[in-house]
């Protein structure tokens, strides 16, 4: 290999390398690389108490939307309870942190504050006993 062509195969390769740094950043960007600024996820992982699942249950952290920090998906014999923690007060109107889980033993929402995550699993379990609960 000449010393030219070693030149242009290593400019090729700077290239391609600068080409998918460009893609990585535009993708970071697309996927809301923001948000963990403006949400403090960092601070948060901190914050989130342990919420202690029962072992039986099917437990399913899904990735958070409409101003949730965090959603899990609870499934249990084809039954299926919401949960999410609104960290901001953005979706409802408590005033500080709080779980939502979606059916109650009633088929609506119930809150928590955030630290009664005790509260929290009982109510899911009783949603969970239901036959009528729907996903």
């Amino acid at each position: 290999m000449t010393d030219l062509e070693y030149q242009t195969e290593r400019l090729r390769i700077a290239i391609e390398r600068a080409e998918k740094a460009e893609r990585m950043l535009r993708l970071r960007d697309s996927l809301g690389y923001d948000v963990d600024v403006s949400t403090k996820y960092r601070e948060w992982q901190w914050k989130i108490p342990h919420v202690a699942f029962k072992p039986e249950w099917d437990v399913r952290a899904i990735p958070p939307f409409a101003g949730a920090i965090i959603r899990y998906l609870v499934r249990h014999n084809d039954l299926t309870v919401s949960i999410y923690l609104d960290a901001y007060d953005l979706i409802g109107a408590m005033g500080v942190p709080y779980w939502e889980m979606r059916p109650n033993i009633n088929g609506e929402c119930e809150r928590f504050l955030l630290n009664e995550t005790t509260e929290l699993v009982a109510a899911v379990a009783k949603s969970l006993e239901r036959n009528e609960v729907k996903p």
